[in-house]
């Protein structure tokens, strides 16, 4: 099975300068089904990489399940294990949700989990009938309401995953739900087998959207708003047949126009801003075939990752490091500052280890942002991180300050003084090198009159 994950790179105040991507520890699993980076629980025992993975061989082979990294990939820790993790979804309302199916012998299909920190355990709120799938998850805040993609269209829950009913008026009969989409304003919208389908009153009704070709099947939603921002007032999706389609989604009924074809160049829709542009791609708009039907035998070995950086007109592979046409079944990120930021690729190779992570380390030229007085203070997270043996640190101060930027070890202990001086508003970047420390974990701290913050690192050699 081939696969095309588009990533769409668009900086609007500098040039990027990605690396060389780096194969991390694998977990267990015969392939990648999904994985997120999570923050949510402010804790570094559960906050990390996220992934879930399928079985090979069941039951004899290697199992599937939910597998989290807390230290950027080095290793992974089996949090469950069964059949197969299908999908994870970090909620608006701070949950963690997964759809797990742990042993077809006990379990007739997948179940919608929760994840209770305290407790460090999945706990299941809706239990699948016999033949059925989770594919996909959604959960919004305003009113609180757990959405679920089923082979039998959206199931949702009003009472915080107490009872779930179906919630399918005006999408057709065993339509496959593939993702799940929520807009800022509560606007919902699901990508299925029978085509699109956009709800305004939380899901008591659908209505089917037009311009998507009939041939061809939406698998992946998201919402962004005209400057780039997720979440917003445009609808992207990209489907089976290697298409992206925007659609403005204000309206009720919307309809889709097609701006991306593999391997045509056409113009693509200009996002002003990187980052946002990368969490589209990411997660939501990445071109997979989830169903096992994959790209068109006759084409050209395409699988990997793309990237534009000037609106989509010109597209290029940024593979490098990655196996021949790698399998790449999902993305995340994880961003430290506007300048850097991290994708993770998940392969499915459906093979003994065959869920392999890679990870890329992507660069942007600020110089623009630096030159510009900022409004606030702030202490980015350092970049990258872990780091051997250089790291960079910047911060931001909004006017003329005394200014201290000092690096501490686990002990307390200074190890450097970084800034010792009075500086101009402005945003500052330094770089640390920790030849001839431990490996461990450091905190830096930025001090001022007025401000006062810190941040943990990790140097590992």
């Amino acid at each position: 099975m081939k696969r095309l994950i588009l990533v769409v790179f668009v900086a609007a105040c500098g040039n990027i300068f990605p690396q060389v991507w780096q194969q991390l520890a694998t977990p267990q699993g015969g392939g990648v089904t999904d994985m997120v980076y999570c923050d949510l629980f402010g804790s570094t025992i559960w906050d990390g990489i996220w992934v879930t993975t399928s079985s090979e061989n069941w039951p004899t082979g290697q199992w599937g399940g939910v597998r989290l990294s807390t230290n950027n990939g080095q290793s992974w820790l089996n949090i469950s294990s069964g059949y197969i993790a299908r999908t994870l979804e970090v909620g608006q309302d701070g949950n963690l949700y997964a759809s797990i199916w742990y042993d077809p012998a006990f379990q007739s299909a997948d179940g919608l989990y929760r994840f209770t920190p305290q407790v460090g355990v999945f706990g299941i709120l809706y239990q699948a009938s016999a033949g059925d799938n989770i594919f996909s998850i959604a959960v919004k805040n305003t009113p609180h309401t757990i959405f679920a993609g089923t082979r039998n269209g959206v199931i949702r829950s009003t009472d915080n995953g107490t009872t779930f009913g179906y919630s399918n008026t005006g999408i057709p009969d065993s339509a496959w739900v593939y993702d799940i989409a929520i807009d800022s304003t509560g606007i919902l919208a699901i990508a299925s087998s029978k085509g699109v389908f956009i709800s305004t009153d939380n899901g008591d009704n659908w209505q089917q959207a037009a311009g998507i070709a009939p041939e061809d099947t939406v698998v992946t939603l998201t919402f962004v708003d005209e400057t780039g921002l997720r979440g917003g007032s445009y609808l992207y999706g990209g489907t089976k047949k290697e298409k992206l389609y925007k659609a403005a989604a204000v309206i009720t009924l919307v309809t889709f126009s097609m701006i991306y074809s593999h391997p045509e160049l056409v113009t693509f829709v200009e996002i002003l801003s990187l980052f946002s542009a990368l969490k589209i791609a990411l997660r939501d708009i990445r071109l997979v075939a989830k169903d096992n039907v994959g790209i068109d035998p006759q084409t050209v070995d395409i699988g990997g990752v793309f990237e534009s950086t000037d609106g989509g007109n010109l597209w290029q592979s940024i593979n490098e490091g990655l196996p021949p046409n790698p399998p790449i079944s999902a993305l995340t990120m994880r961003e430290y500052s506007d300048a850097f930021a991290e994708l993770y690729a998940g392969l499915f190779k459906d093979t003994t280890w065959g869920a392999e992570i890679y990870k890329l380390g992507v660069t942007v030229d600020v110089e623009e942002t630096i030159d510009q007085i900022p409004s606030d203070y702030k202490l980015e997270q350092n970049y990258p991180n872990p780091f051997n043996p250089s790291t960079t640190i910047q911060f931001a101060i909004p006017k003329e300050s005394f200014t201290k930027l000092e690096v501490f070890n686990s002990l307390g202990e200074k190890v450097a003084a970084l800034v010792s001086e009075t500086l101009s508003a402005g945003t500052y970047e330094y770089e640390w090198n920790a030849e001839g420390l431990p490996s461990g974990i450091y905190l830096y701290r930025l001090q001022t009159p007025n401000y006062s913050e810190s941040r943990k690192m990790i140097l590992i050699k």
